[in-house]
């Protein structure tokens, strides 16, 4: 991998946890509290804490699977054939030419 799509790609991940995760992990606090979500320091229980993250990991899982299978080519798969699946659909994105128009106008 050369280093001007390594820097993409951490650019890309930089892009989403500030632009997208931060007003999202806010937005997100507003509606717990709109909720009545205490912030004590009272714990859920165990059994709560595991299905929940039963719960989000199956949604992740299948929000992710769904999207990268939507937007991915075969050309990408026979491009890169490093471990990160999610760094490589970034790196995709930016040789099909998606990301680098929006990326280059920030």
């Amino acid at each position: 991998m050369d280093g001007r799509k390594l820097r993409q790609a951490v650019v890309w991940v930089v892009i989403n946890q500030t632009v997208v995760g931060v007003p999202f992990m806010y937005a997100s606090f507003v509606v717990m509290k709109w909720r009545g979500c205490s912030f004590g320091r009272e714990l859920p229980t165990f059994h709560w804490v595991v299905f929940e993250l039963v719960i989000f990991t199956l949604i992740e899982e299948l929000v992710f699977y769904y999207s990268h299978r939507y937007t991915h080519t075969h050309a990408c798969v026979r491009m890169f054939n490093g471990p990160l699946s999610r760094t490589k659909c970034l790196l995709c994105f930016d040789d099909v030419g998606w990301a680098t128009g929006w990326a280059s106008g920030l």
